[in-house]
This record gives C-alpha cells, sequence and structure tokens, in this order.
C-alpha cells in the first residue's frame, strides 16, 4: 500500500469502543433477540413494577444490546417513555435518588392517566381551575398532580437520609441503616412516624402510577464499572423503589462482578450475586456470538482496511498468503477472539501497528502477533525477546545454553498458563519463527523435545527476508515498533550511508559523528541505530565498503558512547555491537590487506576506547592474561597481528596526558590494558602514572579515571576500590595525600579530595 494511502485511511480508520447504535450495524445477530426482548419488557403486565437483569461480562455488547431494545422499544405500540439513568455522572450517593425521581417525574408528565377505576372522576373546584388556568384540561392536570406527588416523596426522602432511610424503610436487608436513619431523623420515634409518611405517600403514589396508560422503563447501563460503595448504592435505590407499577428497569452488569463488589461494599460473607436475584425478576445474557462471527468480522475489516495486501508477484505467493492468514485468524482468533470488543481491539492495533508500514511487513505476521498480543501480553513479550536474540544469532552471534534454557522454561510456563498442549503450540509457533526445532533424538516426550534459536538454511532465511517476514532480521522490528519510531534510520539513509563507506571513508565518519548527537524518543542515538542494522546486514554489505565500515566505526565508537551513555551492567552496548561488525568484517578482508587495515586502524582511529577494549578481549583470548585463553578461531586476530595491535596502541598510550585520558570513556581500561599488554608493560604504565600524578590536579584527575561503576536500587554511583588504586600507586600515600589535599586552601579541590577519600573508604574490594 502506498504510504500516502495509508497515510489517508489512517485518519479515519480508527474504531471507537463504542456500541452500535442501530440495525444497520449489527453485524453479529443481535437484533432479533434484542426486538423478542423490548417485545416482552413492552407487553408483559408489571403491576407492581419490575426488574430485568441484562448480563454479559466486559466487551461482550451489553450496551450495544440496550441501544438495539431501545429502538424497538420506540417502535412498539404504545410506546413507553424511556430513561437512559447514568449513574456514574453523578458526583453524590445522594444526588443518584434526586436524580432518579427527577427522571421519573419528568417521564410521568408526558403520559394520560387512565380513569380511576375504584371512583367517580374528581371535579376541578373554582380555586385549583383559578390556580392552573382554564385552557389546561384535565389530563394536564393530573399529570401535574403526579409529577409534584414524585418530587414530595423525593424530597421527603432527601430530608430524612435519602438511601439510608429509603432502604431502611423499605426492607432493604443491609445492616447499618437504621442507625443512620435515626442520626438523620434524631429518635427512634421520629423516624417510626418518618416510616409511616413515606409508607403512605408511597401507597398513593402506586395508586397514581397504576393509572399510567405507557409505561416507564428505566435502562441503567455499565452498573459493574461503579466502584464497590456505588454500585451497591444504586442496587440498593432500585431495591427500594423497584415495586412502582408501570415502572421497569434493565439493570446491566456483568453478574460476577456486580456479585463481588456487593460483597465487597456490605461485607457479605456469602456469595453477592445471591443479592442480585432479591432485586432482579427475570436476567437475559447477551447473546454470545456464533463459533465463527467474530474471525469473519475479523476478516471483513482486514480486508476493507488492507486490500491487496494478500497479492504477490505470482499466484502461488498469493495463495500462500491467504493460507497463512487464514490460519493466523483461525487458530489464534479463536483464542484471542471471545466478544465484539476484541474484534475491535484487533483492528485497532493493526491500525497502530500495521498500517503505516504495510509495505514492510508481512499482514498474516502481524495478524497473528496481534491477536497474541491482545490475548497474553507476556507471550507476546517472549516472542519479542525471541525474535530480537534470534536476528542477532542469525548473524553469526552466540547464545549461552543457560540462556537458550531460560528461555525456554520461560515459554513452557507461558504456555502452561494457557493450559495448551505444549507440543501442539510448539508447532504453531515453529510454523511462524525461525529456529524453533524438534529434536528427535530426544528420549522425552512433549516440549523437553523442542530446541530454540537454531540455524535455518540460507533458502529460508532469504525467504523470511523478501516476504518481510517475523523472522527477518532485516524486518522483524517494524512488528514492535508501533510504526517506524522516529529515531529509527531510513532504508535509504542506511544504505546512502554504507555506499559512502566505499566512496569516502572519511565522509562516512563525519556522517555517523553527526548522528551520535541525534537523540531518539525511546532512547539511545540515531548512530546506535545505523550500527545496530549493519550488524543485521553485515552478510549483504558490497566487499569494498568493509574497509570503510571499520575505519567509521574506529573513528567513532568513542563519541557514540559517550553520547549513548552506558547500558546494563555499566556497558557500553553500542562497542559490543561494533565488535561483532569489526570480527565479521575483518574476517572477510583478504589476508593480504588484513594487516595494513588492522594498523591504520589501530595506529589512527580516534576511538581509543573501543579499541582499547578490543585489545583486553584479544589478549585474554590469547591467554596472555587471565586463564579465558580461546581456541584459535575463536580470536579476532593472530598471534602477529596481536603484536601489531598491543604495538601500535603502547606507543598511543605512551604519549597520553592525564587530560587526553580523562576524555575516553571507560578510561581504566587503557590503563590495565596497558599494564596487561607484555614484560614492559607494568614498568611504563608505573612511570607515566608517576610523572602525570606529581600535581595534586593530575592525582585527583587518575583517581576520577580508576572509579567503577556500580547501580544499586536502580542508583548509580561511582566506588573507588582500594584494590584499583594499588594496583598503580602506593595505597598509603594516597590517602595521606587526599588529606593533605582535603585540609588545603582550593575549596574546589579540598570537596574533590573528600569525595574521593569517601569513595575510597566506601568502594570495598574487587
Amino acid at each position: 500500500m502506498p504510504e500516502n494511502s495509508s497515510s489517508q485511511n489512517r485518519t479515519s480508520l480508527f474504531g471507537a469502543d463504542r456500541p452500535i447504535m442501530n440495525q444497520d450495524e449489527d453485524k453479529l445477530g443481535y437484533s432479533e433477540p434484542a426486538a423478542h426482548v423490548a417485545d416482552a419488557i413492552a407487553h408483559f403486565s408489571s403491576p407492581d413494577g419490575f426488574v430485568l437483569g441484562l448480563e454479559g461480562r466486559w466487551g461482550s455488547g451489553k450496551s450495544s444490546f440496550v441501544n438495539l431494545i431501545n429502538n424497538s422499544l420506540l417502535a412498539s405500540d404504545p410506546t413507553p417513555e424511556v430513561i437512559r439513568f447514568s449513574p456514574w455522572l453523578i458526583s453524590s450517593h445522594d444526588g443518584l435518588l434526586v436524580e432518579l425521581f427527577r427522571e421519573l417525574a419528568s417521564a410521568a408528565s408526558r403520559i394520560d392517566l387512565k380513569p380511576a377505576a375504584d371512583k367517580a372522576r374528581p371535579t376541578l373546584t373554582e380555586k385549583m381551575r383559578l390556580r392552573i388556568g382554564f385552557h389546561k384540561d384535565r389530563r394536564e392536570v393530573e399529570r401535574q398532580q403526579l409529577t409534584n406527588r414524585l418530587q414530595k416523596f423525593s424530597d421527603h426522602l432527601n430530608r430524612l437520609g435519602a438511601l439510608a432511610t429509603v432502604a431502611e424503610a423499605f426492607g432493604t436487608p443491609w445492616a447499618g441503616l437504621a442507625a443512620r436513619g435515626l442520626r438523620s431523623s434524631g429518635s427512634a420515634s421520629d423516624l417510626w412516624k418518618a416510616r409511616a409518611s413515606l409508607e403512605r405517600q408511597k401507597d398513593n403514589l402506586k395508586v397514581e402510577l397504576s393509572r399510567l396508560s405507557r409505561k416507564i422503563v428505566i435502562f441503567v447501563d455499565d452498573l459493574d464499572r461503579l466502584a464497590p460503595r456505588e454500585a451497591g448504592e444504586v442496587v440498593r435505590l432500585v431495591r427500594a423503589v423497584a415495586d412502582f407499577p408501570n415502572v421497569v428497569y434493565v439493570l446491566c452488569y456483568s453478574r460476577e462482578i456486580l456479585g463481588n463488589s456487593l460483597k465487597k461494599a456490605y461485607g457479605l460473607e456469602e456469595d453477592g450475586a445471591a443479592y442480585i436475584d432479591k432485586i432482579v425478576q427475570v436476567s437475559f445474557s447477551v447473546p454470545k456470538p456464533e463459533d465463527f462471527d467474530l474471525r469473519r468480522m475479523l476478516r471483513h475489516e482486514l480486508s476493507t482496511l488492507f486490500p491487496g495486501s494478500l497479492s504477490g508477484d505470482n499466484e502461488r505467493k498469493s495463495d500462500d498468503r491467504e493460507r497463512r492468514l487464514s490460519r493466523s485468524i483461525d487458530m489464534e482468533g479463536g483464542r484471542s477472539l471471545s466478544s465484539p470488543r476484541d474484534v475491535v481491539r484487533a483492528i485497532n492495533a493493526m491500525i497502530l501497528y500495521a498500517a503505516p508500514l504495510i509495505d514492510k511487513v508481512d499482514l498474516s505476521d502481524m495478524v497473528w502477533l496481534q491477536l497474541i498480543r491482545i490475548r497474553n501480553l507476556r507471550l507476546y513479550e517472549w516472542i519479542e525477546k525471541y525474535a530480537n536474540s534470534w536476528a542477532v544469532i542469525s548473524q553469526g552471534a552466540h547464545l549461552t545454553d543457560s540462556g537458550k534454557e531460560a528461555a525456554r522454561r520461560e515459554l513452557g510456563e507461558i504456555l502452561a498458563d494457557e493450559k495448551r498442549d505444549d507440543d501442539d503450540a510448539m508447532y504453531e509457533l515453529a510454523n511462524i519463527l525461525p529456529g524453533i526445532q524438534k529434536d528427535y533424538s530426544i528420549r522425552s516426550e512433549g516440549g523437553d523435545q523442542w530446541q530454540l534459536y537454531c540455524g535455518v538454511d540460507d533458502q529460508r532465511l532469504g525467504l523470511l527476508i523478501s516476504e518481510k517476514r517475523i523472522g527477518s532480521p532485516d524486518h522483524f522490528r517494524f512488528y514492535f515498533a508501533l510504526s517506524k519510531p522516529k529515531g529509527a534510520i531510513e532504508d535509504g539513509d542506511f544504505e546512502e550511508l554504507v555506499a559512502t563507506t566505499k566512496t569516502d571513508p572519511a565522509a562516512a565518519s563525519e556522517r555517523l559523528s553527526a548522528m551520535a548527537f541525534v537523540k531518539r524518543s525511546q532512547g539511545g542515538v540515531l548512530a546506535e541505530s545505523f550500527v545496530d542494522r549493519l550488524a543485521l546486514s553485515a552478510d549483504k554489505i558490497p566487499a569494498e565498503s568493509l574497509r570503510g565500515i571499520i575505519m567509521a566505526l574506529a573513528s567513532t565508537m568513542d563519541l557514540v558512547a559517550k553520547q549513548s551513555g552506558r547500558g546494563d551492567w555499566g556497558r557500553y552496548w553500542v562497542w559490543v555491537t561494533a565488535n561483532k561488525i569489526f570480527k565479521s568484517a575483518l574476517l572477510k578482508v583478504p589476508t593480504l590487506e588484513r594487516e595494513q587495515l588492522i594498523d591504520n586502524v589501530f595506529s589512527r582511529g580516534k576511538a581509543i576506547g573501543w579499541l582499547t577494549r578490543i585489545l583486553r578481549d584479544e589478549l585474554f583470548s590469547h591467554g596472555r592474561t587471565g586463564d579465558r585463553r580461546q581456541p584459535e578461531d575463536g580470536c579476532m586476530f593472530s598471534e602477529s597481528e596481536l603484536d601489531l595491535v598491543v604495538s601500535r596502541l603502547t606507543e598511543r598510550y605512551t604519549n597520553f596526558t592525564i587530560d587526553d585520558l580523562s576524555e575516553v570513556p571507560d578510561a581504566a581500561q587503557v590503563l590495565y590494558a596497558w599494564l596487561q599488554s607484555g614484560p614492559a608493560g607494568k614498568a611504563d604504565v608505573n612511570s607515566w602514572v608517576r610523572m602525570e600524578t606529581e600535581s595534586d590536579v593530575g592525582l585527583l584527575a587518575l583517581l576520577e579515571v580508576l572509579r567503577s561503576w556500580a547501580a544499586t536500587n536502580d542508583v548509580v554511583h561511582y566506588p573507588l576500590r582500594a584494590s584499583s588504586v594499588s594496583t598503580f600507586m602506593d595505597l598509603d600515600v594516597v590517602n595521606s595525600r587526599l588529606s593533605a589535599i582535603s585540609s588545603g586552601s582550593n575549596n574546589n579541590l579540598a570537596m574533590l579530595a573528600m569525595e574521593l577519600k569517601e569513595a575510597v573508604r566506601t568502594g570495598g574490594d574487587d
């Protein structure tokens, strides 16, 4: 889909999670049962009032069903007066009473009263005629009288304590109400009198309401969305006045949620749902959609939203995409779609995640992913981590066995929570995600035979990339990026910069340096996006660009690290990615050209910190320090190449000043690399340290360099370990000098010296 077209459609395609308003919008067959319910409400006799419960869980379409019932009631003959009572809009609890009777009075004023059956029609007195005017007929007078009585009854209740009093007066069986009524009316005698008066008024009202020629239907929607106390107040109110003749209440709620709310509101020991049955005479459950209705609804919306997205270069590709989409909708849709709201959420997720970049993702994979996301966020997050890790592994990185086992164990827990057959679930995942294979050589039943992060052949990898599948290392991020992140490098910019490394490496370095100062909205800098993308595309980089890429990294990685900052465990993760690119690119450089390239990189590269990190890794890998010697194929350099690197970097270290060193990220690594570089390293470092720390400023600067990085409860601090100091200087001498400096006249140096003394004291040891 062209981007402009996609942008135009998005403005009108987001679906509000709103109920349908009429039969024309009904896609799930709700209209017919709604009409039957409306017919029953309109025509069953309700001499003592009636309460109907409309039950359904959240998202099942209760509000839509109410609208359809309402439409049918308005088309019935006689047409009842309909009230949509919204308790969540009323700020006070006692205001519920006032508002309900205001609505009742308003509705009653629009309904004619039938003649009284037990006495002759009363005549109007002259006084009454004068008061209301001769132009008003008797029916209007009677309606006005009923309205006044309803208002007077409401006012009386409100003065006597509102809901508590009315509940106590009319038998709502919850403890504590009598006390509230007593507080309102002052004494037991007053309460008895008030109750008697209310009963007389209510009896009179019931007589008048029984003469209504049309019914009043009161809908109370979303009762289950109220807080427990508020829900209890509404139920209490309905219970108190539910027996008004010709008044029908339709309460809409989730039985489980409302029952729990009542239980909490009144401290009930038994099931709160039992109290619903004391109020509701009959209930009707919102019909569940037929098995495939929701999936058909989703498919229809997708075809409207993404026309042409299933077409391919040939009929076979189109058939394959159609088949995969059908499988995604049937398999994951069957588990994830249980209500109309779920379909709306799925479509909105597709608009948000897919519409901006439908030309960069596979429709069926995105549908599969978003259906999982609305059902099981933990599984979605596992898939994101897996796709992320596999993309890096597919380019040559490695994941430890313990890391693989941890991922497999977490997946097993997720599938167990879903109560799914492990074997079937793994087959489904393997159809979408690469690197998931069953190892039949393992003698086990169920999921233990399934392995993660396995390699795939070049043919499948090429297909994943060409089809823009979620398993493509070039496209997987689009599936999790909430459309394309502002900080992501554009395809064209990436390709242009790679091309520049071939023709003008210096210009490429300048552009990458500029990217180090472009902050991304999701954190980090734009240069990191380029490095990450480079790592995922290493196999596709032209051989002519390899040297320029290595030189660009060697020129910029310190700058990028300083601008992006440290990540977890205090590491510069952009260096880790750049190391992989360097090693991968170096392996492709012809043997005769390697030495010259290595010489240029380590003698001219500005990123001393990053280059030093590479040197230290290689010193350990070659076994020249520590006990982590690696096989020859695990090393980046040969022995002679490592000698060249040591020579070039130690020569540069010798010419450093303490100010130069202070500008290097992770600068302490320079001193350790120099110390471990060979037999002469210790003497050279000690000589350099003595010279640079002769001044107080030099001493303090070097101690700042030696401070390490740590985080406790997400708070970063910089301890100065005693062993780090004693590796290069006499610790007692250092402490003595710090004491002297802290007592000196230079306030700035004194404050820094005291801070460093404290850092040594609390820094502990390695």
